[in-house]
C-alpha cells in the first residue's frame, strides 16, 4: 500500500466521493459575482450628478443617476447602487425624480 492513502482518502471525503478533484481554485468564480459601489464611488457619482444638475439647472433623474454609475464603473448600475446614490443625495438635500427628461440635448 501507498503512504498517500490516508491523503487521497482525505481529498476524495472533501471533494464529494470517488468524483476527480477539480485542478482549478473556486476564486475566479468570484469574478463572475455582481460589483457594489464603493463608498467612495458613491461621493464620485454623488459629487457629478449634483455639479450637472448644477450646470443644466434642471432636476435630477434616477436616467443621470445610473449614467453617472456606468461612467464610473464602466457598468451598468445596479438598484441597489441607485438607491446608495439616492440616499446621498437625499442627505444631501437634492430629491431625485423616476421621471425621464423629455427633449432635452
Amino acid at each position: 500500500m501507498s503512504d498517500h492513502w490516508p491523503a487521497q482518502t482525505r481529498d476524495r471525503l472533501r471533494w464529494g466521493g470517488l468524483r476527480p478533484r477539480p485542478t482549478g481554485s473556486p476564486v475566479p468564480l468570484l469574478a463572475l459575482l455582481p460589483r457594489r459601489l464603493m463608498a467612495g464611488e458613491v461621493q464620485v457619482v454623488a459629487d457629478r450628478v449634483l455639479a450637472e444638475a448644477r450646470t443644466t439647472r434642471v432636476p435630477v433623474t434616477l436616467a443621470q443617476v445610473g449614467g453617472q454609475i456606468t461612467r464610473v464603473t464602466d457598468e451598468l448600475p445596479r438598484a441597489d447602487d441607485l438607491a446608495l446614490v439616492v440616499a446621498v443625495l437625499a442627505e444631501r438635500g437634492t430629491t431625485v425624480s423616476a421621471r425621464q427628461r423629455m427633449g432635452s440635448s
